[in-house]
């Protein structure tokens, strides 16, 4: 399984990407940590899962870390106002910033065991063949799922 979500990874991430993991990215210790995360390429940015430990986790070379959950925006042309929200938890929530505009939520946690609900989507890597998810798959997943009703 390790070897291959680093060749998954290593396949679809460029150097210069923006990765946000969302949380339980490894269970070990920081020796652990450093040996995954150096073989990874881009800029990442981890929002701590419950399976995330402090100590463990080498911040300062590898990983920024954000407890709890990061709300952000993506410049994309064909959304209205030429942004998408976008709230990042490691759990998935009821609602969230921005919820009732468009706004989407994305989580792990639940390895494929939630129902789907509008504007959200589990993109935990055992969810998602093993492969990190890009914007546009999310936004292709979000388009296709608009009638799911919550």
């Amino acid at each position: 399984m390790d070897r291959t979500i680093i060749s998954n990874w290593n396949n679809k991430a460029q150097h210069d990407d923006w990765i946000y993991i969302l949380g339980d990215f490894c269970w070990g210790d920081r020796k652990m940590w450093c040996y995954f995360l150096s073989q990874l390429p881009g800029h990442k940015i981890l929002i701590q899962g419950n399976h995330d430990r402090d100590k463990n986790i080498p911040e300062d070379k590898f990983v920024e870390v954000i407890p709890g959950f990061l709300n952000l925006s993506m410049k994309d042309p064909e959304v209205k106002g030429g942004e998408q929200r976008i709230t990042l938890c490691h759990y998935p929530m009821l609602s969230w910033y921005h919820s009732h505009m468009g706004a989407w939520q994305l989580f792990g946690h639940v390895h494929g065991k939630l129902g789907i609900r509008k504007g959200q989507m589990d993109v935990g890597v055992d969810s998602n063949d093993f492969t990190p998810v890009s914007y546009h798959e999310v936004k292709k997943f979000m388009q296709k799922n608009l009638d799911i009703t919550e």
